[in-house]
């Protein structure tokens, strides 16, 4: 054994550097943040997942259709092609025309 100052025949901490379980470690991280930054940079000013089932040009379309009395959600839903459900969820107005569009003493 080499004596080393300080250690008195001690064998001097090694702290895992001498097992050889280090360098593989810092690859496998270094190589793991490398591939985050390339998604990362790839998805960037990229909306994800599922695409609006209405544009801002059907919801102001269901918007005037909306004002006519005439017109019911079911049939602006079908003239858009869309559900009943997505009409109530991008015009949040409309969920109280159900109740207006019946006649007085139906209600």
């Amino acid at each position: 054994m080499v004596a080393i100052p300080g250690h008195h025949g001690r064998r001097p901490p090694t702290l895992g550097l001498t097992t050889g379980k280090v360098a593989p470690k810092l690859r496998s991280a270094a190589l793991a943040e490398f591939i985050r930054e390339l998604i990362v940079d790839g998805t960037r000013d990229q909306r994800l997942g599922r695409p609006p089932a209405m544009t801002a040009e059907q919801i102001r379309k269901a918007r005037d259709l909306l004002t006519r009395p005439d017109n019911t959600v079911s049939s602006i839903a079908r003239l858009l092609g869309v559900s009943r459900a997505t009409i109530y969820k991008h015009v949040p107005e409309a969920t109280g025309r159900v109740v207006a569009a019946l006649p007085p003493g139906q209600e």
